[in-house]
Protein backbone atom coordinates (compact mmCIF):
# COMPACT_ATOMS: atom_id res chain seq x y z
CA UNK A 1 0.00 0.00 0.00
CA UNK A 2 2.69 2.33 1.07
CA UNK A 3 4.45 1.36 -2.27
CA UNK A 4 1.19 2.61 -4.42
CA UNK A 5 1.54 6.22 -2.32
CA UNK A 6 4.68 6.88 -3.62
CA UNK A 7 3.72 6.16 -6.89
CA UNK A 8 0.68 7.99 -6.89
CA UNK A 9 2.78 10.88 -5.25
CA UNK A 10 5.95 10.25 -7.72
CA UNK A 11 3.27 10.71 -10.22
CA UNK A 12 1.45 13.41 -9.37
CA UNK A 13 5.15 15.40 -8.71
CA UNK A 14 6.55 14.81 -12.13
CA UNK A 15 2.89 15.74 -13.65
CA UNK A 16 3.78 19.26 -12.07
CA UNK A 17 7.25 19.63 -12.80
CA UNK A 18 5.96 18.58 -16.54
CA UNK A 19 3.35 21.26 -16.66
CA UNK A 20 5.24 23.73 -15.14
CA UNK A 21 8.24 22.96 -17.00
CA UNK A 22 6.09 23.17 -20.32
CA UNK A 23 4.82 27.09 -19.07
CA UNK A 24 8.16 28.35 -18.79
CA UNK A 25 9.07 26.90 -22.03
CA UNK A 26 6.02 28.66 -23.83
CA UNK A 27 6.88 31.57 -22.12
CA UNK A 28 10.31 32.15 -23.14
CA UNK A 29 9.58 30.81 -26.70
CA UNK A 30 6.85 33.73 -26.89
CA UNK A 31 9.23 36.02 -25.54
CA UNK A 32 11.74 35.68 -27.89
CA UNK A 33 9.28 35.56 -30.69
CA UNK A 34 7.51 39.04 -29.13
CA UNK A 35 11.55 39.94 -29.41
CA UNK A 36 12.07 39.33 -32.40
CA UNK A 37 9.15 40.56 -33.90
CA UNK A 38 10.08 44.22 -32.19
CA UNK A 39 13.46 43.72 -34.23
CA UNK A 40 11.78 43.38 -37.22
CA UNK A 41 9.33 46.27 -36.96
CA UNK A 42 11.76 48.47 -35.85
CA UNK A 43 14.15 47.61 -38.45
CA UNK A 44 11.76 48.08 -40.99
CA UNK A 45 10.82 51.82 -39.25
CA UNK A 46 13.83 52.38 -39.53
CA UNK A 47 14.40 52.16 -43.29
CA UNK A 48 11.05 54.16 -43.53
CA UNK A 49 12.67 56.65 -41.78
CA UNK A 50 15.95 56.88 -44.06
CA UNK A 51 13.69 57.03 -47.31
CA UNK A 52 12.45 60.40 -45.69
CA UNK A 53 15.30 61.23 -44.48
CA UNK A 54 16.51 60.86 -48.48
CA UNK A 55 13.49 62.92 -49.85
CA UNK A 56 13.95 65.62 -47.47
CA UNK A 57 17.34 66.09 -49.05
CA UNK A 58 15.82 65.85 -52.40
CA UNK A 59 13.91 68.59 -51.46
CA UNK A 60 16.48 70.97 -50.45
CA UNK A 61 18.51 69.99 -53.27
CA UNK A 62 18.26 74.16 -55.60
CA UNK A 63 18.99 71.86 -58.59
CA UNK A 64 15.91 70.15 -58.45
CA UNK A 65 12.63 71.70 -60.90
CA UNK A 66 10.01 73.32 -57.94
CA UNK A 67 7.66 70.79 -59.64
CA UNK A 68 9.32 67.65 -58.90
CA UNK A 69 9.86 69.25 -55.15
CA UNK A 70 6.32 69.66 -55.02
CA UNK A 71 5.36 66.03 -56.16
CA UNK A 72 8.16 64.35 -53.62
CA UNK A 73 6.51 67.04 -50.77
CA UNK A 74 3.08 65.33 -51.96
CA UNK A 75 4.41 61.82 -51.41
CA UNK A 76 6.02 62.66 -48.82
CA UNK A 77 2.76 63.71 -46.97
CA UNK A 78 1.11 60.59 -48.32
CA UNK A 79 3.92 57.89 -47.04
CA UNK A 80 3.88 60.46 -43.45
CA UNK A 81 0.30 59.45 -43.08
CA UNK A 82 0.57 56.01 -44.20
CA UNK A 83 3.85 55.35 -41.63
CA UNK A 84 1.74 56.49 -39.37
CA UNK A 85 -1.31 54.14 -39.87
CA UNK A 86 0.87 51.04 -40.14
CA UNK A 87 2.62 51.72 -36.96
CA UNK A 88 -0.58 51.56 -35.11
CA UNK A 89 -1.69 48.63 -37.08
CA UNK A 90 1.55 47.03 -36.90
CA UNK A 91 1.39 47.24 -32.78
CA UNK A 92 -2.50 46.69 -32.88
CA UNK A 93 -2.16 42.79 -34.84
CA UNK A 94 0.75 42.25 -32.38
CA UNK A 95 -1.00 42.97 -29.36
CA UNK A 96 -4.21 40.69 -30.54
CA UNK A 97 -2.23 38.09 -31.93
CA UNK A 98 -0.22 37.33 -28.88
CA UNK A 99 -1.63 34.62 -26.78
CA UNK A 100 -4.29 35.78 -24.51
CA UNK A 101 -2.52 33.54 -21.68
CA UNK A 102 0.55 35.30 -21.99
CA UNK A 103 -1.05 38.80 -23.07
CA UNK A 104 -1.25 40.62 -19.47
CA UNK A 105 2.97 39.74 -19.71
CA UNK A 106 3.34 43.04 -22.52
CA UNK A 107 4.91 45.86 -21.58
CA UNK A 108 3.58 47.81 -24.54
CA UNK A 109 0.53 49.26 -26.46
CA UNK A 110 1.63 51.64 -28.49
CA UNK A 111 3.97 52.07 -31.38
CA UNK A 112 6.40 54.40 -28.69
CA UNK A 113 6.55 52.25 -25.70
CA UNK A 114 7.12 49.26 -27.69
CA UNK A 115 10.06 50.74 -28.94
CA UNK A 116 11.06 51.43 -25.60
CA UNK A 117 10.52 48.07 -24.89
CA UNK A 118 13.31 47.18 -27.90
CA UNK A 119 15.45 49.24 -26.80
CA UNK A 120 15.50 47.93 -23.27
CA UNK A 121 15.58 44.31 -24.95
CA UNK A 122 18.89 45.40 -26.43
CA UNK A 123 20.44 46.67 -23.41
CA UNK A 124 19.18 43.81 -20.99
CA UNK A 125 19.10 40.66 -23.64
CA UNK A 126 18.90 38.64 -20.41
CA UNK A 127 16.22 40.73 -18.92
CA UNK A 128 12.76 39.75 -20.42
Amino acid sequence: MENALWFIGGFVVARLFSYLNSVVQSYLLIKQAEFDCLRMLGSAAESMAFFAEIRKKLIADNDLPSEIKNQIKIQANIDGHLVKTWKRAAIDNLVSCYPARYRRSLQFHDWESAMLRLTELYKNPKKN
